[in-house]
């Protein structure tokens, strides 16, 4: 039986590359995408092509590589989990590119380290386009709350170690592109990829991811990677396992294939930062970016410096292994449903009235049907996530992947119940991860105290009323939790009196924006006499 043969590359040279490339559609970012996976694929593929061509090659395309996956990237960056199948799809598509694009610096890489000579004396510009590669598809998978996985990690310290042996690890090349930083090492793209991951990514926003890679990018030219172990009292020193298969973090034991990468010089920085943002100094005059806040800037700060130490850090609430099932609902809707126990409706908007409604409108604050419950029951019906773990803050849950679920994104509003449970309580998704084959893993806070779920009434322009779903949460003394109003996303528009009703809690002032999340405001109030 005959293997078909496979088609050859459409150029074998750069200036055929570049009329190749002025036939692509250059404003439809997916075709060129796909256009470039397709002939980079045979690239791989041809044996006949010379390494320093190849590289050639490679190195033309670079651009119009990071051109159409910046494209094409917006389409599943920050989006809710699961992935909508077109989402899921531009993002298996960029993550393919990337590494095709990786594979073909690593047949270079295989040509250097078998000897070749032009291959050999680029080993460096080899090794650290390999590695800015990589960084790029596990930056694009945070973008999109995928798990790296663990052949990641496997490739990704081969491609360091190969520097290595080929004696190039800290040899300066020029990244026009700037995947890294304007001239890189290849320790340093490294580096890159190892802070970004012990920066914990998921926990963050996607804002906060995006400014979090360009500093690490910017500041792990400064980060030295050593065979040696540091000194027990330099916490600053992450170990890496270059025959693991796991990011940086504790080693058990040590071995040959043990490294350390030494952060002490970007912890400096950081705390001189910190220092000087105390002062007044904006983010911008700090080479942080003009899009991100003070405050923002500050906690992103801290957060990058406490998880650049080889010190686990204590956590609040200690976790403890648990099993069973919780039940969640998410959408405002559906909470404010199931935590007031009736159907959300506007007082007064029924025009027929019996006095079984007249009764419902008095108690219930409208009119429900027995056609409006059974839709309601049905459309908000708790899903089933399983119990990994949990502390006394919170949860780790986890959901395969089945029939239609609701998407879920990150700082949204939740509302779960236990078994045995007798209510639901409210609490946050902090972070969510798609893990394996559509498995999606929440890690989740709860909100102290049981909720009441209300009716708000706000007096707007032109004295029209408007009313919202809202939930009253109870002052608690003993955990210094103040009183608060949960209302719809951007509610807070400044101190201002509303009324809650159904049941009637009674004029209150909101005084302050406790916090905003993706679908919420939590609002501090003071009652009205």
């Amino acid at each position: 039986m005959s293997v078909p043969v496979a088609p050859g590359v459409a150029f074998s040279d750069v200036p055929s590359a570049k009329h190749w490339l002025s036939r692509q559609p250059q404003a439809n970012p997916a075709q060129l995408q796909a256009a470039l996976a397709t002939e980079i694929g045979h690239l791989n593929r041809d044996s006949t092509i010379a390494p320093a061509m190849r590289l050639a090659l490679l190195e033309f395309l670079r651009e119009a590589v990071a051109y159409a996956q910046t494209e094409c990237a917006k389409k599943f960056t920050g989006r809710a989990l699961p992935l909508a199948p077109h989402e899921q799809a531009a993002f298996e598509a960029s993550r393919t590119l990337w590494q095709l694009l990786g594979d073909g610096y690593r047949v270079c890489l295989d040509a250097a380290e078998g000897g070749n000579p032009e291959c050999r004396r680029d080993a460096a510009l080899i090794c650290q386009r390999a590695l800015a590669i990589a960084t790029m598809l596990q930056y694009d998978s945070y973008r999109a709350q995928h798990e790296v996985g663990s052949v990641f990690w496997q490739n990704l310290h081969r491609l360091y170690a190969a520097a290595e042996r080929l004696g190039c690890a800290e040899t300066e090349v020029d990244d026009g592109q700037r995947l890294v930083a304007r001239s890189a090492t290849p320790a340093a793209s490294y580096a890159l990829a190892l802070l970004l991951c012990a920066a914990s990514p998921y926990q963050l926003t996607q804002r906060q991811v995006v400014a979090l890679r360009r500093w690490i990018a910017r500041w792990c030219t400064k980060v030295t990677v050593h065979r040696q172990s540091p000194p027990d009292e330099n916490p600053a020193a992450l170990p890496v396992d270059l025959a693991g298969s796991a990011p940086a973090g504790v080693i058990v034991s040590p071995s040959p294939d043990v490294r350390w990468l030494d952060t002490t010089a970007v912890r400096t920085s950081i705390r001189g930062r910190l220092v000087k943002m105390k002062e007044g100094v904006p983010p911008a005059e700090l080479n942080l970016g003009d899009d991100i806040s003070a405050d923002v800037a500050e906690d992103l700060l801290l957060h990058l410096y406490r998880h650049t130490t080889r010190t686990s850090l204590p956590r609040v609430h200690p976790r403890r292994d648990a099993h069973g099932e919780v039940k969640l609902i998410s959408g405002l809707s559906g909470i404010h449903y199931h935590v007031s126990g009736k159907l959300f409706r506007e007082p007064g908007s029924t025009s027929t009235m019996t006095r079984q409604h007249a009764a419902e409108l008095a108690t219930l604050g409208r009119v429900a049907t027995a056609e409006e419950e059974s839709r309601a029951a049905r459309d908000f019906l708790p899903e089933t996530w399983r119990l990994l773990d949990q502390s006394a803050g919170g949860l780790r849950i986890s959901r395969d992947a089945g029939s239609p679920q609701r998407r879920i994104g990150a700082g949204q509003l939740l509302a779960l119940k236990g078994h045995g449970d007798e209510s639901f309580l409210l609490a946050i998704s902090r972070w969510l991860v798609a893990v394996g084959q559509g498995e999606v893993q929440a890690g989740v806070m709860w909100i102290p105290g049981v909720p009441l779920g209300v009716t708000a009434r706000t007096a707007e322009l032109a004295g029209r009323e408007n009313f919202e779903r809202a939930f009253v949460l109870p002052e608690i003394e003993r955990l210094k939790v103040p009183g608060s109003i949960i209302l719809p996303l951007n509610s807070f528009r400044g101190p201002r009196e509303i009324e809650l009703i159904n049941p009637t809690v009674g004029r209150v002032r909101l005084t302050a924006l406790m916090q905003r999340g993706l679908d919420f405001d939590r609002v501090l109030f003071e009652t009205l006499s």
